[in-house]
């Protein structure tokens, strides 16, 4: 996260979901609930997640619509953490992890010393 002006910075992607599933470092609106969109009617519609019912919602024309397919909200900026006691070099004390979203299954990441 990067710090910008009073407040702070960072990289958010809509992550393909399905069923339920919650992606890591999913946007935590409060109470269990998650940010989400799901498509209907060829349209992306902002929504809600409840893993726990399996479902995503959205509101259209006044009704709240249950989908299985979804897109989660998802901080997925770069974060640093120290390296372990045994680093190739102790005056390299960092770790840089770089993790990016490609697909609903596959999530790269890389590590540099």
């Amino acid at each position: 996260m990067a710090k910008y002006g009073g407040g702070y910075q960072m990289t958010l992607s809509w992550i393909p979901a399905k069923d339920g599933y919650l992606p890591e470092r999913a946007i935590d609106a409060g109470h269990g609930v998650y940010v989400c969109r799901a498509k209907h009617n060829d349209e992306m519609i902002p929504g809600r997640l409840l893993p726990q019912n399996g479902r995503a919602y959205i509101s259209h024309g006044g009704l709240e619509l249950p989908k299985e397919k979804y897109e989660v909200l998802c901080n997925t900026s770069v974060q640093s953490h120290k390296c372990p006691p045994k680093a190739p070099d102790p005056s390299w004390s960092y770790t840089v992890m770089m993790v990016f979203s490609m697909s609903s299954t596959s999530i790269r990441s890389a590590r540099m010393y």
